[in-house]
Parts: structure tokens; C-alpha cells; sequence
């Protein structure tokens, strides 16, 4: 509640126009929109939030939400911290922020299962005449409540072979199904 009560006065001191919000659930987003809307004070037109091929949670409850208030989302690592890369096929590289940062247990969730589902995807990726992090992001950017996707890129090159994304974000339905059929481990 105490969130809600400073957008509010944000909309009310006129700081704010536009007011963004970060991992909101749907009905807490909800709830703050409408609580925007009756005081006639700044409008939610953004919510970021960690979305990818292997974390939807936000589906489920949030999307319809950014839909019914009239916002967008800004897709938070749309790559699964480099997991949805060819990185971390095999085991993770003494460098990476996998083998640096991430806790055992963060790590211990790339089980041999997710990483054949990655290999999987791959496959599809390739046939699209794409790299997995390029259907990836075009995947997360086909969603019509999402307006931008943060990539977290840690050098140019990667910048500019990620961006290649925007050459192919359409999506046939066979595609699309597939890769629903490999992340929810059906064949």
C-alpha cells in the first residue's frame, strides 16, 4: 500500500506524468491503476517485469492486467541471464555470471532436462535462421503488452547480433507450438 500512496503523491505533486512500476502482481497493478484513474493523477503506462521462455509466471495474471490498464510491459531478461544462449549447455564457464554470481541453488535449476529443452529450441531457432537468444527475444517481443525488452548485453557485438531479433519477430503457429510442446515437456 505504501507504494500506491507514492505514486499518488508523485501524480499529485505533478513530478510525474507517466508513472512506471516494477514487479507489480496483476491485482496490485490493478488495484494502483484504478487508484490512479479515480484521483484523475498520472497514469501507469509501464511495468517491468522478468519474462522469457522459461519464466511466464507473468501469463497468467499480470498480462491481462497491463492489458486492462491500458500499460506495457518491459520484458526484464528476455535471454534468462544468458540461459537462453548456447552458454550454458554443457556446464558454465568459470567466467560467466553463472559460475561467479548465481547461488548453487540458482544453478542447480539448469537440471539436464532444461538444457536439452534449450538444445530443443535451438533447433527451432536455427530453422527460422536465427540464434536462440534472437528468437528468444522476438519470442518475448511477439506479445502485444510488451513495448521493450532489456537484454543486458555486456558488450556491442552482442548488442548488434541481438538486435538482429527485430529481422524476424513473426512467429507461425507450428512455431509457436513447438515451442509450447518442448517447455511444457511434451514431445
Amino acid at each position: 500500500m505504501e507504494a500506491r500512496s507514492t505514486l499518488d503523491q508523485i501524480g499529485r505533486s505533478g513530478k510525474g506524468l507517466y508513472l512506471g512500476v516494477s514487479n507489480y502482481s496483476g491485482q496490485a497493478l490493478q488495484e494502483a491503476s484504478n487508484l490512479n484513474r479515480q484521483s484523475f493523477r498520472s497514469r501507469i503506462v509501464a511495468q517491468q517485469v522478468r519474462y522469457n521462455l522459461v519464466q511466464r509466471e507473468s501469463e497468467l495474471e499480470l498480462l491481462p492486467a497491463v492489458r486492462d490498464a491500458g500499460a506495457g510491459v518491459i520484458a526484464v531478461s528476455p535471454l534468462g541471464q544468458g540461459l537462453l544462449t548456447a552458454k550454458y549447455l554443457e556446464d558454465f564457464p568459470a567466467e560467466s555470471r553463472a559460475a561467479t554470481v548465481w547461488s548453487k541453488e540458482h544453478r542447480d535449476k539448469v537440471t539436464p532436462a532444461l538444457r536439452e529443452k534449450i538444445r530443443r529450441l535451438i533447433k527451432i531457432a536455427e530453422a527460422r535462421g536465427q540464434t536462440l537468444p534472437q528468437m528468444a527475444i522476438a519470442w518475448v517481443l511477439r506479445r502485444p503488452e510488451i513495448c521493450s525488452a532489456l537484454i543486458g548485453a555486456s558488450d556491442v557485438e552482442q548488442i548488434e547480433e541481438d538486435a538482429k531479433a527485430l529481422e524476424n519477430l513473426n512467429f507461425s503457429n507450428e512455431e509457436l507450438q513447438q515451442i509450447e510442446n518442448i517447455l511444457s515437456g511434451q514431445s
